[in-house]
């Protein structure tokens, strides 16, 4: 990788030339504060290129006795940018970047703002305050800066100064989402409820997909003794804090930072990343500025679908797929979605034609082989599911969904002792694989044929399944369930009520095996089902991973 290190050379020599260079002495602007190397390593070459080439100007522009300073500080805010943008651990020469740029542009209103916003971001309050007051002093009119500095407010406990902010917003555009809920906040945090409600009702009605504004009114009503709506406003928010959605609001210099590298493969592959944490939110954004970019990479539009569908919005992830399918009929991982959403609202006969094509388009495909299994399954047609999950298991081993599937229909078809030999060896196979794991432990536990039963090694599986975070709901469900083949009641129903009470918050609600088997264990009675219909652990549709080379438009 010669090339990558002659880059990074290159980037050193031009940023030790910025911190020799004075200032321009023909426009006589005032002294420069010197920028110090930022650690460059490891940044990708794209970044690389763009850093040089905005520092090269601004060397050239240091160099030339006539340059204006008004450009001068444009170049330096816009390397500030790039530094903010593109390597978030080096803020200082961001920081450095725009104060120059300041001091080069007195009456320049954007620099004093990022200045302030950057302050913000990386905690420095007090600094904050500074370049926001200066930058509302430049333009009265805006109102992210008021935001920003009712926000630093609140966060000195300086609740009234915040108000009369938020209050000054709310007189210039009286539907500002963000004011109304950090004005609910507010009047949250000084026990006005009432008042909190109403202003938080306002911010939900601007965004009604925004979880902060969902907790915040759950509190309020809480303290009102409205525990119906506490408890409705509490269910809209995920219990994993990864999935919540924050409210977003209008600020151009803000977002334009963000902004400023984006292509959409770029915003596509930081999409999969986030998809991969678990960051539904920022992924469905992402996805978004990838789509608006370039609205013909098909697998950036079915990967915003898998999310919607997996963050519940499964209107939204309907109408993308139908219209993806129309522009790309022969796109294997949507009409597999898309059968799997129309089987799961009751119309099977749609989503086989979709598997059909799919098929047509693809035969060695294995996900749309698993998929047609699950279909068959669902359907009561166990042997035609047994013969194509055999067939998504020989074009993929290492497909676990398609050898819990198959365990699951040796279940269904009374062969648990075949099941059970299945199991062992797709655990030995795949031993990362947290479903196969908890089915062999039901089964362990729940298998009619006692000298296959094995409570401690079902013990030991179940507790292997919690892990650090608690485990998912499905395996909440499968400890209660092997502590109540062991006769250990009062564990399992703590550990069942404890898995019930996630699934209240949950926009699925309690299912009725949920329900059910916690009052057989409230009955002294252990299960004989080790998983029933329709339960599933938990899982986001897979997203595509092709990105240069993606299926595109013509």
């Amino acid at each position: 990788m010669r090339s990558d290190r002659v880059s990074l050379l290159v980037l050193a020599l031009g940023i030790l030339l910025l911190t020799a260079c004075e200032a321009p002495s023909g426009a006589g602007p005032p002294s420069l504060i010197p920028l110090p190397p930022p650690p460059v390593a490891g940044a990708e070459r794209r970044i690389l290129d763009r850093l040089q080439a905005q520092q090269g100007l601004v060397t050239r522009l240091l160099r030339n006795p006539d340059t204006d300073p008004l450009d001068l500080a444009w170049s330096f805010g816009r390397l500030g940018n790039l530094y903010q943008s593109t390597l978030g651990h080096n803020m200082e020469s961001a920081r450095i970047c725009y104060e120059n740029a300041r001091r080069l542009d007195p009456q320049g209103f954007r620099w004093a703002y990022l200045l302030g916003y950057l302050e913000q971001i990386q905690g420095n309050v007090e600094a904050s305050d500074a370049a926001l007051a200066a930058a509302l002093r430049l333009r009265p009119e805006d109102l992210p800066t008021r935001i920003r500095l009712a926000e630093n407010a609140r966060s000195r406990d300086e609740p009234a100064q915040a108000r009369a902010l938020l209050e000054e917003v709310l007189e210039r555009d009286s539907a500002h989402v963000k004011a109304l809920a950090e004005l609910g906040k507010i009047a949250l945090d000084r026990r006005d409820l009432q008042a909190a409600v109403q202003y938080l009702e306002a911010a939900r009605n601007q965004q009604p997909r925004a979880t902060e504004i969902h907790y915040a009114l759950g509190r309020a009503h809480r303290g009102l003794g409205e525990s119906d709506r506490a408890r409705d406003a509490f269910a809209l928010v995920p219990s994993n804090p990864k999935e919540r959605i924050p409210i977003r609001y209008n600020d151009p210099l803000a977002a334009e930072i963000g902004a400023l590298l984006g292509s959409a493969q770029d915003f596509a592959r930081r999409a999969r990343a986030a998809i991969s944490q678990d960051r539904f939110g920022d992924a469905i954004g992402l996805l978004n500025r990838s789509i608006a970019l370039d609205a013909h990479r098909a697998d950036t539009r079915y990967n915003l679908a898998a999310v919607l569908l997996r963050t519940g919005e499964a209107g939204q992830a309907r109408s993308l797929l139908d219209q993806l399918v129309r522009d790309f009929p022969n796109h294997v991982l949507s009409r597999v979605l898309l059968a799997r959403l129309l089987a799961g609202r009751g119309d099977p006969d749609s989503a086989l034609d979709h598997l059909k094509s799919a098929l047509e388009a693809d035969p060695r495909d294995e996900r749309a082989h698993l998929a047609l299994a699950d279909l068959s399954r669902m359907q009561g047609d166990l042997a035609a599911a047994l013969a194509s999950y055999e067939r998504a298991i020989a074009l993929e081993p290492g497909l676990a969904a398609a050898r819990f599937g198959r365990a699951i229909t040796l279940i269904r078809s009374d062969r648990t002792g075949a099941a059970l030999t299945d199991l062992e060896a797709a655990v030995a196979d795949l031993p990362a694989d947290k479903a196969l794991r908890m089915l062999l432990a039901r089964l362990l536990v729940t298998v009619p044929e006692s000298g296959l039963r094995d409570a401690d090694r079902a013990m030991e599986l179940s507790r292997s399944l919690l892990g650090d975070d608690g485990g998912s709901v499905a395996a909440v469900e499968t400890l209660a369930m092997v502590l109540a083949a062991s006769d250990r009641f009062d564990e399992a129903v703590s550990w069942q009520s404890a898995a019930r009470e996630r699934l209240a918050g949950t926009p699925r609600g309690i299912p009725r095996h949920t329900e059910e088997r916690l009052a057989a264990y409230r009955r002294g009675e252990a299960t004989a089902e080790p998983w029933a219909i329709g339960e599933r652990p938990t899982m986001l549709p897979r997203p595509a991973e092709r990105s240069a080379g993606a299926t595109r438009g013509p």
